[in-house]
């Protein structure tokens, strides 16, 4: 086998692996919701973006569920008061209910 082979044998193997991604997606409204707690507490997606060290766009993506980051995800419940982003998430559905 040559090298190239190898290498190529390689990343095949690393692309069929299923690496966890971070938590669920948000929806829409929970998006809206965090945007909506992050807002009442004065907190804007540049500190988010800022503590995490990503930019503010990926923060909007993580918000409302185009991308997943679990730091990212665990960062923004952190600031708003969450121990976890599942609870995060779970805290819109117990003041709609």
């Amino acid at each position: 086998m040559t090298r190239n082979q190898r290498i190529r044998k390689t990343r095949t193997d690393a692309d069929l692996e299923e690496k966890p991604k971070g938590g669920p997606r948000p929806n829409r409204e929970q998006g809206a919701w965090i945007t909506f707690l992050s807002k009442r507490q004065g907190l804007t997606w540049e500190q988010i973006a800022q503590e995490a060290q990503v930019s503010g766009e990926m923060v909007h993506m993580v918000i409302y569920g185009k991308r997943v980051s679990s730091r990212v995800q665990k960062i923004i419940a952190r600031e708003l008061g969450y121990k976890s982003w599942i609870d995060l998430l779970a805290s819109r559905e117990e003041v709609a209910a």
